[in-house]
């Protein structure tokens, strides 16, 4: 789990430095939460931060996994719902550092499905 965590503050380390994070005026109140999915312009770099997190989660391994897992009764369900966060998430990334990151995972997402539909004979 150490190993998860360091792995994810290095990653998120060019995206924080980019909108020069500061911790102690973070405000975790409700900006983070209303626009965790993308919003105005004007919201604050940490808010803006929070949403390119959000985003690359859902484009990451954990994420592809965590969608998975809510719709495991259901694959076909899965595969619509992985594109569907995909899109979400690729329209939400507002960072030049955040979209370099977005895009090599949106690639190795393609790649998932791609070796997915294969192996099972595009039944899903």
């Amino acid at each position: 789990m150490l190993t998860l965590l360091l792995a994810a503050a290095a990653a998120g380390l060019p995206v924080l430095n980019e909108v020069c994070y500061d911790p102690a005026g973070a405000d975790a109140g409700g900006e983070y939460v209303e626009f965790h999915h993308g919003g105005p312009a004007g919201r604050s770099p940490e808010s803006v931060a929070f949403t390119d997190a959000d985003a690359l989660d859902l484009l990451g391994t954990v994420g592809v996994l965590r969608v998975f897992s809510m719709n495991h009764r259901d694959l076909r369900a899965a595969v619509a719902a992985v594109r569907r966060y995909r899109d979400i998430s690729d329209r939400a990334i507002t960072l030049p550092a955040s979209r370099k990151i977005a895009d090599e995972r949106i690639r190795e997402l393609e790649s998932l499905l791609a070796r997915f539909e294969e192996q099972t004979g595009g039944t899903y």
